[in-house]
Formats: structure tokens, sequence, C-alpha cells
């Protein structure tokens, strides 16, 4: 069966795969250029989730010094009521910075809290530049793919083995009709991938 005579608007003309070899190339590099903001964001969100880490350990032990005063003079309280008619002032002092310790240990919880949601939500952020860094990637690879299939294609077929069906140009043409079938590839396989891969859409 002779094969069709290719017309310019034929999809395996040289210009139009010229031309979509073309597209795909300014697409990687467009997606190379938006991964680079991607990297410097993820490493400013590792330098904050780095103070946040170190951060949480002096919130937690400021706390626990407001919880250990807290205690000293809850014990000192009970000694001050034995004498609690020589002591009333002193009592009255030290519920004053019972208050007072209370209030902070409010204050410090609340940090300890600050952090912790911060924490939590750098950690999302970072997930979030990794995954957008990781779709971009494979954009790049498929997009690769594709330019691989583009120019195997564009090589035109030694000799007609079948409807449909093409001789690889790196067959020898001396092996037979029957040895060079089993090396052959389905063109429309490959164009298929092509229409299955809509390069002109960005992800």
């Amino acid at each position: 069966m002779a094969h069709p005579t290719a017309t310019n608007k034929s999809p395996t003309s040289a210009g139009n795969i010229r031309q979509h070899l073309k597209e795909l190339f300014i697409e990687n590099k467009e997606i190379i250029a938006a991964i680079l903001p991607l990297q410097s964001a993820t490493a400013s969100l590792k330098r904050k989730l780095e103070e946040t880490d170190k951060a949480i350990p002096r919130a937690d032990a400021k706390r626990q010094k407001v919880n250990e005063e807290k205690a000293r003079v809850g014990k000192e309280m009970e000694e001050v009521e034995k004498e609690q008619l020589k002591l009333i002032s002193k009592r009255e002092e030290l519920e004053h910075e019972r208050e007072k310790l209370e209030g902070d240990d409010r204050a410090a919880a609340k940090e300890v809290n600050g952090w912790m949601t911060l924490r939590k939500q750098t950690l999302a952020e970072i997930e979030g530049k990794n995954q957008e860094e990781k779709r971009k990637r494979d954009k790049i690879k498929r997009n690769s793919e594709l330019m691989e299939t583009l120019r195997a294609l564009s090589r035109p077929p030694i000799q007609v083995a079948g409807p449909g069906e093409y001789i690889c140009d790196k067959c020898d043409a001396g092996d037979g009709v029957k040895d060079a079938r089993e090396k052959v590839w389905p063109a429309t396989v490959g164009w298929q991938q092509i229409s299955n891969h809509a390069p002109l859409a960005r992800n």
C-alpha cells in the first residue's frame, strides 16, 4: 500500500513540528523561570521555620520558670497563713505577686501557642511550594518526552510495511518484510500521544 503524500497541512509536516518544538522550548523556559522564585521563597520559609524552632524552647522555658515561681509563692503563702496576724502586709504583697505571675503565665502560654501556630503555617507553606515546584518539574518532563516523540516522527519512514505501520528508519531493509515488520511502530500511536498532551495548556 502506498504511503500518502504529505502536504503543508499535515500534522507531520516539518513546519508544524518545528513550530510545536519552538512552543515547547519557550514554555519550558517560562516554567524554569517560575521555579526560581519558588526556591527563593522556600529558602526564606525554612529560615523562618528555624527561627520558630529556636523560639519555641525559649518560650517553654520561660513558662516553666513562671510556673516554678508560682509554686514557690504558693508554698510561701501557706507559711504566711500560719502567722496571718503578724504577716498581713506580707500576704497582700505575695497575693499581688501571684496575680502578676498568673498573668505572666497566661501571656507565656499565649506566646507558646502563637509560635506553634506559626510553625504549622510555615510547614504548610513549605509543602505547598514543594508541591508547586514538583508540578512544574513534571510538566517539563512531559514536554521533554513529547519533544522526543516529535523528533522521532519528523524522521520519514523508509518503507511502508502495512496500513498505519512504518518501518523504523534504523531497520535494515535487507532483513526482508517479515523480519522488518517485527521492528515497525504505528504512527497513529505517536500522534495519539501528541493529541493527548495538549502542549498549549499551562499548569
